[in-house]
């Protein structure tokens, strides 16, 4: 029990990880190369129309991730409660 509060506490007020990029990629963010290493470090597809952004930090990251989603509402893509794509709007 004396473990588990004492990872807690530790947790909560321990260091925190500076995630910041000691160098700038050598490569264009939206250059090929850069995608096609995206898409293997991620295990995802990248599409044809992608643009990729560095954010310094997590709150641009959050004001950027709901501004994305806000356009997307906006867009004329149709996306149920769970997420599904449901067609396009007429």
């Amino acid at each position: 029990m004396l473990a588990i509060i004492s990872w807690v506490l530790i947790d909560l007020f321990g260091p925190i990880p500076k995630y910041q990029l000691n160098n700038q990629p050598s490569a264009d963010l939206n250059s090929r190369e850069y995608l096609q290493e995206l898409e293997a470090l991620s295990a995802s597809r990248i599409g044809p129309h992608t643009h990729v952004e560095a954010l310094p930090n997590g709150v641009n990251f959050y004001e950027a991730e709901i501004a994305a989603i806000m356009a997307l509402t906006a867009s004329d893509e149709q996306f149920d409660r769970s997420g599904c794509f449901s067609g396009i709007a007429a």
